[in-house]
């Protein structure tokens, strides 16, 4: 309870901070003036990440080898991707939606260990790449007159980000005593350190997830680009390239409701760097906030249709097994 308090915390007071620091009649006038074609297409590239992204999870299973067999089809793992980003909205963090998908992927079939596993795997890959991606361009995203380099704060993230990344891939082959080793989280952290060179260490495989990871990040990218068209504001499509992995990894940090607070303070920061005004900045950060929670709706809907049916599926088969307890008994 007290870390949802204290996340709320965090998003309430970052995003009081933004406001406090924007003209909101500026703001009102500003988002007056939005052209909601644009903004359509938007939340259709938005949407379009979960194709790309259930893609990616459905290497990963494969990458497992024999288990691969017991896992669901490439559609039927999109639309638990689906719901899973529904729940990564609706609750205080993404371990939500990842809680939600191993879930329904064991329910679909594959083994427990495999189930937890390939989510956590999915999202080490995924965060990988954003890491290459932000260490590849920070240098130059931050070139805005008095800005000539990155804030310290935002290497210190992508240390902290490929340090962890490293203990985990590391943690299968580490020699540790026979009673550490028996602990069930470091057992649980050597299977999934095993999982994950499983695709690592096969190029094909590693390539196909940080492929997908980092075309997931580009049309983010091109989603941010089409909101700020729709608000009229001067930003260049390389320039959302270059800058939204900084902010995607910003928000990475588990400190607040769904990144909200962090994402407006990291978008406000990097677009200031390229002439971007504080009023547009927090709006394209908002209504990219608000086009990810509206896409992913329907996989609440999803869900509450895969229970509908779950329990007319168990009325159904209730009065089947009464009547065969007689027959039993004779």
């Amino acid at each position: 309870m007290w870390r949802l308090a204290f996340r709320l915390t965090v998003s309430v007071a970052l995003i009081a901070i933004v406001v406090s620091l924007v003209d909101l009649r500026v703001l009102a006038t500003n988002l007056a003036r939005i052209q909601l074609p644009w903004l359509v297409l938007a939340a259709a590239l938005i949407w379009s990440t979960t194709f790309v992204s259930a893609w990616r999870w459905s290497i990963v299973i494969r990458s497992f080898g024999p288990q691969r067999e017991r896992s669901p089809s490439y559609w039927h793992l999109w639309l638990l991707y689906w719901i899973g980003q529904f729940f990564n909205q609706l609750l205080p963090s993404g371990l939500g939606g990842d809680g939600m998908r191993m879930w329904l992927v064991r329910r679909a079939g594959l083994p427990t260990g495999s189930a937890i596993t390939s989510v956590l795997v999915d999202r080490v890959v995924a965060l990988t790449a954003i890491v290459l991606l932000v260490a590849a361009t920070l240098p130059f995203a931050f070139s805005g007159p008095g800005q000539d380099t990155a804030p310290l704060w935002l290497w210190g993230v992508v240390f902290s980000c490929s340090l962890g990344i490293a203990v985990v891939a590391g943690f299968a082959g580490a020699p540790l005593p026979d009673r550490i080793s028996g602990n069930p989280l470091v057992r649980a952290l050597r299977r999934l350190s095993t999982d994950l060179w499983k695709v690592m260490s096969r190029p094909g495989y590693l390539l196909a997830t940080l492929g997908a990871s980092i075309v997931v990040q580009v049309i983010g990218s091109f989603a941010v680009y089409s909101i700020a068209q729709s608000l009229g504001v001067r930003l260049e499509l390389l320039q959302c390239v270059a800058l939204m992995p900084v902010v995607v990894l910003a928000t990475a940090v588990p400190i607040s409701i769904a990144g909200w607070g962090v994402r407006e303070v990291a978008m406000v920061a990097v677009l200031a760097s390229v002439g971007v005004a504080r009023e547009d900045a927090l709006l394209i950060s908002v209504l990219y906030g608000g086009l990810a929670v509206a896409t992913s709706l329907p996989g609440g809907v999803l869900w509450l249709l895969e229970r509908r049916a779950e329990s007319s599926a168990a009325e159904t088969n209730l009065p089947a097994s009464h009547n065969q307890a007689p027959d039993a008994a004779e």
